[in-house]
């Protein structure tokens, strides 16, 4: 194995979607390989929260909502100052693209779970998922890679990022 890391992985909450599922288990995959995880919670609610691993330390931004999230989450990258961050969804990669104005340096992953085109109209009644849909297009040149769940979220990014 390559040298230990510390990574850290953001989410907005820890509500019971595949998503947030995943990230959660992505979290623990790699803190039993060997690398020091900090999951990030904007708000630390929701069923996934009993799927987190002891070796995993969380970090509760207690904001409540995204859109109040920011200053927190610079302080605690700062304060961690991990090898790489890697954010999940639409909500969550924006605040993790905004929070690397700030705290610069450390390289970011972002994972797109749905068809933005899709989702935000699911989506649009919530504030910061509004924000997170119009603001995307302009701020996701600043991750070093985007990986997507399927072709049709793909699609979406690519028209975006070019």
């Amino acid at each position: 194995m390559r040298d230990p890391m510390k990574i850290a992985l953001l989410l907005n909450n820890l509500n019971g979607g595949g998503g947030e599922r995943a990230h959660v288990m992505l979290a623990n995959a790699l803190a039993h390989a060997g690398h020091a995880v900090e999951l990030i919670v904007v708000c630390r609610t929701g069923p996934c929260d009993a799927l987190i691993d002891p070796l995993v330390t969380v970090t509760d931004l207690r904001a409540g909502r995204a859109v109040r999230a920011l200053p927190a989450l610079v302080r605690a990258l700062r304060r961690s100052q991990p090898d790489l961050l890697v954010s999940a969804m639409v909500i969550a990669n924006v605040l993790a693209a905004l929070a690397g104005y700030f705290a610069r340096g450390i390289p970011m992953i972002a994972i797109e779970h749905g068809d933005m085109n899709e989702v935000y109209h699911v989506d649009r009644g919530q504030l910061a998922a509004r924000v997170g849909y119009l603001l995307a297009p302009h701020i996701y040149g600043r991750f070093a890679r985007i990986y997507c769940v399927d072709k049709s979220t793909q699609l979406t990014v690519a028209a975006f990022r070019s």
